[in-house]
């Protein structure tokens, strides 16, 4: 069965810095931005650029397009209200799961990210990974021929995204870096891949409530091995373990969001606060930015 699918929307080119702010700036602005030119004078960007800026924004959930241009979504109007530069790292992870969840328009990511190259903390090289996708992308799409280059395309591009450099590599002013290296989900040694947990002073505990609370719309009740291995959970979108989860439940259930029932071997955890995801965002945001706790109204 064929199902729906895009890969190498991004022109070859990951998200670079600055380009959401531009992005979503450009877009409040003037909302066919997109309809002349690509939005190259606005943007200061050349034509195929200008495609990827369009084309991430939508990936991230930031904008929709519809008939008489493209406007910014709930979440677009968010982070254009409360962080429109992506100053706070937490808008770095909010991005992330927006794309890592979008298997319309970013079928690579989603893969990856939700549900493949789970082996623990194997190592991987680039090939290795071209083989996995293609394979992933044969069973999901329905389609026995993709493009290889395609397929070589969105491996590079999220490599690229997202592994981390050492700090001897980086320049400041190199613009051609991602923001999404500073997640730390992917570390290259020598010419291997491998993914890493995040640091626990980069990764809010709002974060892991944020994707529980798109698991609780479903039901109100769930399994911690589901939270740690399942499709679209904290464990897998972000590279935790069961004892990062288990250390970011227990902050969670502190603060009166959750129960988490571990007795007789149930390892259940419940929905204590219900609380909409743009709201759980809204009230980040309008609590206090750089990292305190703001859970509640």
């Amino acid at each position: 069965m064929s199902r729906s699918y895009k890969i190498k929307g991004h022109e070859t080119f990951g998200i670079r810095e600055g380009w959401i702010s531009k992005g979503i700036i450009a877009v409040q602005e003037n909302p066919k931005v997109f309809g002349e030119n690509f939005g190259t004078d606005a943007l200061g960007v050349g034509t195929n650029m200008a495609k990827s800026i369009r084309y991430w924004l939508g990936a991230a959930g930031l904008t929709v397009k519809k008939k008489e241009g493209t406007y910014l979504t709930e979440f677009g109007k968010l982070l254009y209200e409360y962080d429109r530069y992506v100053e706070d790292i937490t808008t770095l992870w909010l991005l992330h799961i927006h794309i890592a969840k979008n298997v319309k328009f970013a079928t690579s990511w989603n893969l990856f990210f939700r549900r493949g190259m789970k082996e623990g903390k194997k190592a991987f090289d680039r090939d290795e990974l071209f083989v996995w996708m293609k394979r992933e992308l044969q069973l999901f799409t329905g389609e026995e021929e993709l493009s290889e280059r395609s397929v070589q395309d969105d491996c590079t591009v999220l490599l690229q995204m997202y592994c981390q450099r050492t700090l001897e590599k980086i320049d400041p002013e190199d613009k051609k870096i991602s923001p999404f290296c500073r997640l730390h989900l992917l570390k290259k040694e020598g010419g291997r891949y491998r993914r890493t947990t995040p640091k626990s002073d980069t990764l809010h505990p709002f974060v892991v409530w944020y994707i529980l609370s798109e698991m609780f719309a479903q039901s109100d009740n769930v399994n911690i091995q589901t939270i740690v291995q399942g499709d679209n959970s904290p464990g897998s979108l972000l590279h935790l373990g069961r004892i990062e989860i288990n250390y970011y439940l227990d902050l969670l259930e502190e603060e009166g969001l959750i129960d988490v029932n571990r007795t007789a071997g149930l390892d259940m955890v419940y929905e204590k606060k219900v609380c909409g995801s743009m709201d759980i965002i809204r009230n980040y945001y309008m609590g206090g930015r750089k990292g305190e706790a703001v859970y509640n109204h």
